[in-house]
């Protein structure tokens, strides 16, 4: 590994909870708390504070300092990245929309009382609860999984991180057609990367498509009122009678 590289990695992975201090200050209740700090936790916290004009305090419950991209760890597992491309840290959240990060992992919530218990024994109260914590993998559904994930002769790199750099390695040393392997990887990652950013361009069309929508169903609504405004004498009136011959 080039020492650029290296220092990348390294950087990315002390942002990983690898001796980061937890939150100092736990606010005791929020407007909207978000149990997991992944797509889906990350972009509703962001979202619910800029579509309330920030005016709704929001909490994010994530144990870790950063996100990581994990399908876009392919590019790392090509050589193609390197960690630090694809990790950001929670830091962003705070500064650009205010979104209270507290580093923690949610132990119970309940939801009669409208509160999250932590882990390290606080609890938050709130008025609306967004669940996103993500998937993990079930090592032990597996007979004998548990022991090849910990020997590190099966390395699964579901979570992008110091795991993703060690199937790396084991790709380019253990591997038989490594080159061949790291290629098929390079394009999937590619692959995921597009797919990424088809999906961010069709929110933004999604979300304009339903502006649209929102505004054509008003017009809508006001031609119909106008419509029936115009026909009502005619209802009144009934239909003119039909002359009689003669």
């Amino acid at each position: 590994m080039q020492r650029r590289s290296f220092l990348q990695s390294s950087a990315a992975l002390s942002l990983l909870g690898l001796g980061a201090c937890a939150t100092t200050s736990i606010p005791a209740r929020a407007k909207v708390v978000v149990i997991g700090g992944g797509y889906g936790g990350a972009t509703a916290a962001k979202y619910v504070r800029m579509l309330s004009d920030y005016k709704i305090d929001v909490v994010l419950i994530e144990p870790q300092a950063a996100f990581v991209s994990c399908p876009i760890s392919n590019l790392v597992l090509a050589g193609a990245k390197q960690m630090g491309d694809i990790t950001t840290p929670y830091t962003g959240l705070t500064k650009n929309h205010g979104v209270t990060v507290v580093r923690d992992m949610a132990s119970a919530i309940d939801t009669a009382k409208k509160t999250v218990t932590l882990a390290g024994g606080a609890t938050i109260a709130y008025d609306k609860l967004v669940v996103s914590p993500g998937i993990d993998l079930m090592y032990g559904s597996i007979e004998g999984l548990q022991q090849a994930q910990a020997s590190g002769q099966i390395l699964q790199a579901w979570k992008a991180g110091p795991e993703t750099l060690a199937l790396r390695k084991q790709l380019e040393k253990d591997a038989p057609d490594s080159d061949r392997v790291l290629a098929l990887v390079h394009r999937l990652g590619a692959a995921t990367s597009k797919i990424a950013d088809k999906a961010d361009k069709q929110g933004d069309k999604l979300k304009m498509l339903g502006e649209a929508l929102s505004e054509a169903g008003d017009e809508d609504q006001d031609e119909d009122e106008d419509t029936a405004a115009t026909a009502e004498p005619k209802r009144r009136g009934g239909r003119p009678a039909k002359a009689k011959k003669a």
